[in-house]
Order: C-alpha cells, then structure tokens, then sequence
C-alpha cells in the first residue's frame, strides 16, 4: 500500500507555522489531506483536474469562509498549492516529495497485467477446477432408491428370459478409459499474490466509505484491483448531485461485472 513522505520537520516547517496564522488551529492537517486525495485520485502528477477551490476545499474538510483555505494555500509563504495558466490547481512540488506514489501504482498494475496474461492466469483457472466440479455434483438430482421386492418370481429372472443374454467371454471388450484430468493446486506465491489483491481492494473500498462485509464480497472478484476502485471512485467525486458515493460505487463496480 502506498504511503506519504512526510518530512520529520513538517510540522515546525515555517510553511506551515504561516498556514497555521492564516487558517488557524489544526491548520496543519489540511495539507496531510491534501496529499492524501492526490494521492489516491491524481498521483501521476497532482493536478487537481476539474477541481475547483470549492472542490478541493470540501474534499480536505475545511470548513471556514469558502476561498480562503485555497488562498492561503496559494500564498507564497506558505504554498502547498500552485495554479497553471489554465486554472487548474496542481499540489506544490508534488513530483518531488509525492512522486513514489505513481510509480507504486504503475509497479503494481504491471505486475498485475503480467500475472493475469501469462501462464499463471491459466494455472489459477484451473485450480478452481476442483470447487467447480463439486458444486455441480451437490447440485445434481438425488436418485431414488430401489425398493426390494417381497414378491420371490421377481427376484430372479425366469429361466427362458435369461435366453439370449451374453456370456461373460462373449461381451465387447471396454474401450481405454479416458485420459484423468489433472488439475494443478495454486502455488504459494500466486496465493499470496492473490491474498495481496484483495486485501488492497478491500482497504480501497473502505477508504471510500463500503462497509467492510460489501467490501470482502467485492474483493473476491479477480478482475477488480485496488487502482480500478479509485479510478471509479475519483469519476465519482467529480459527479453532481451524488448523495451517497459509496453507494453508488458499489453499485457501479457491480455493474461493471
């Protein structure tokens, strides 16, 4: 899971001493948040796109006069945020001091695509093999017995129907029987790849509000990754008039299959 870098200094930094005189107690949190949402939404280069000040004010809960934690944020004494020529709001320096958190993500999606593409994905297909054949024998109908017969004519058959019948020499010889399927167990490290997988996917979608239980059945399908949740996610949060994004999450990761 990636993390911040968090200098050891931040909090005597004179940046934020002047963030804390322009917005007040607990000011020095609100970057922390900051970086956090870049983080999870914007980590390739930390442009806050489509973002307003409003946005992003909400977003790392301030919730004094609307402006002016972004413009104090702007203010170059103490600047945790920049603005390009075209309005959008990019996290200071994030390159620099956050830019770990991309190549994490990129790491890890590469490793994902070269498991899921190679012959692991086959190899952890057919280990479900097993639980597959199994469910569909405990579904089959259950065959009813046969009751004997007290009636002793039907035990056993007359002689002049036994006429005909094969002997037990002269009976078709059985052809080979069929090939057994052979089905590789789940190697340890794909287990613990897998293991890996859920865990971030569910840590992902309590991140965003699921509740834990909704977040474990979710986690357990093989194509949803912890990078596809804040993906949705982040398309989400850029949605008017969304009253429950978790909810709504939810149901469009469900959707998506």
């Amino acid at each position: 899971m990636a993390s911040l870098n968090v200098d050891l200094d931040y909090f005597d930094h004179p940046k934020t001493k002047m963030l804390i005189a322009s917005l007040g107690r607990d000011a020095d949190v609100l970057p922390l948040r900051l970086w956090a949402f870049a983080g999870k939404y914007f980590a390739r280069d930390g442009r806050l796109v489509r973002h307003s000040a409003a946005k992003i004010e909400a977003v790392i809960g301030w919730r004094g006069p609307k402006g002016e934690c972004v413009k104090a944020m702007l203010h170059e004494d103490s600047r945790f945020l920049d603005e390009d020529a075209d309005g959008t709001y990019v996290v200071h320096d994030w390159a620099e001091h956050q830019g770990h958190i991309a190549a994490y993500k990129t790491r890890a999606q590469n490793a994902a695509r070269a498991r899921w593409s190679g012959s692991d994905a086959s190899r952890i297909a057919s280990s479900n093999a097993p639980s597959i054949v199994k469910q569909a024998c405990s579904n089959a109908p259950a065959v009813p017995s046969l009751q004997r017969s007290s009636d002793p004519s039907l035990q056993h058959p007359p002689p002049e129907a036994a006429e005909g019948l094969d002997e037990p020499g002269e009976r078709e010889p059985r052809g080979p029987a069929p090939p057994r399927l052979r089905v590789e167990p789940l190697s340890r490290e794909a287990a613990a790849e897998e293991s890996r997988r859920r865990q971030a996917v569910t840590q992902a979608l309590t991140g965003q509000g699921v509740h834990p239980a909704k977040a474990a059945v979710l986690a357990k399908r093989r194509s949803l990754t912890a990078d596809v949740v804040f993906e949705h996610a982040s398309s989400i949060a850029t949605m008017p008039g969304i009253n429950d994004p978790a909810a709504f999450l939810v149901r469009t990761l469900e959707r998506a299959g």
